[in-house]
């Protein structure tokens, strides 16, 4: 559980708070399902194992507040270990993140989505348009410690992905499935699981003795 070092002071009353500005992160729908050709063209992404999803507000006072996900009506302060996302976002922005632990047992979390950006409402483009905004942050933005992004793309270049075991060597977290993400910030939408494919190594025939051995 990763809630502990995510919220800090629970806030009751803020009269500063634009609560409105808090992005609206979907629950995940109970059970798995399988990649099919309808959901090919999907956003996902890989869910590390044991990651838990939480949604962020940077108000104009750099104030950062957050929500664990199922959680909408209550809201925390983001713990101070977290400041460096400052150097990321600034003053009125909003995010969607994973927390989870590497392969390094590094706590980390990866940034997967944008909502707003110094004021301006991205809410509206679609889920890969945000995604080139994200990208252009983190690529002119300041190499991060403990912050990363979280890298989003069609579901089925996910499984074409993932097909090679050496490609999940590469991976810096442990999965076990995908998340289907939703195109919309709907806080009635779900979130989907996607089993992750089992990759099957390549069978390698013995080697023949020498001839007449």
């Amino acid at each position: 559980m990763f809630t502990p070092e995510v919220l800090g002071v629970h806030v009751m009353f803020n009269a500063r708070v634009d609560w409105e500005r808090m992005p609206a992160l979907p629950t995940t729908r109970r059970g798995t399902c399988t990649s099919t050709k309808e959901s090919k063209d999907c956003p996902a992404m890989l869910l590390p194992e044991g990651g838990e999803l939480f949604a962020i507000f940077i108000d104009k006072h750099h104030g950062m507040f957050v929500q664990p996900q199922g959680f909408a009506d209550s809201l925390y302060i983001l713990d101070a270990r977290w400041g460096e996302l400052r150097r990321l976002l600034p003053a009125d922005s909003s995010c969607l993140v994973v927390v989870y632990a590497s392969k390094s047992e590094k706590v980390t979390m990866g940034v997967y989505d944008l909502f707003r950006l110094s004021g301006d409402d991205h809410s509206q483009l679609a889920v890969f348009e945000r995604q080139n905004v994200l990208h252009t942050l983190f690529t002119r933005g300041p190499q991060l410690d403990v912050v990363v992004r979280h890298w989003v793309g069609l579901e089925y270049s996910l499984l074409q992905h993932l097909q090679e075991a050496s490609n999940l060597c590469q991976i810096p977290f442990k999965t076990s499935h995908m998340l289907r993400l939703c195109s919309s910030n709907d806080a009635a939408a779900q979130y989907e699981l996607v089993m992750r494919p089992i990759s099957i190594p390549q069978y390698q025939p013995p080697a023949c003795a020498p001839f007449g051995a």
